[in-house]
């Protein structure tokens, strides 16, 4: 066992002169998910406004107070604020 420690400790060295010797190739992330709203297989950014069914949608966060969260259409006023229903202030059990 003794006589192939020697051994095993050179050719770990050798790998790890090998793999520290390596180019390191940046990492672009731009391939990253994009914040976008789908509508008829069309992205659309936040705050972007359609008209389906004679009302207006707006592209909004599905949570307001997240800045990096899931953005979903929202029912929109006709100047294009968000209508988000109302928070109820005590908790609910079934």
């Amino acid at each position: 066992m003794m006589k192939y420690l020697p051994a095993a400790i050179m050719s770990s060295l050798v790998s790890i002169s090998v793999y520290a010797k390596a180019p390191v190739q940046p990492h672009f992330f731009s391939d990253l998910p994009k914040r976008v709203c789908w509508f008829a297989s069309e992205s659309y950014s936040e705050g972007a406004i359609i008209s389906q069914f004679d009302m207006l949608f707006v592209c909004a966060p599905k949570k307001p107070f997240e800045d990096n969260g899931e953005l979903i259409w929202v029912k929109a006023t006709s100047s294009g604020e968000p209508i988000r229903p109302e928070k109820e202030s005590r908790i609910r059990v079934n």
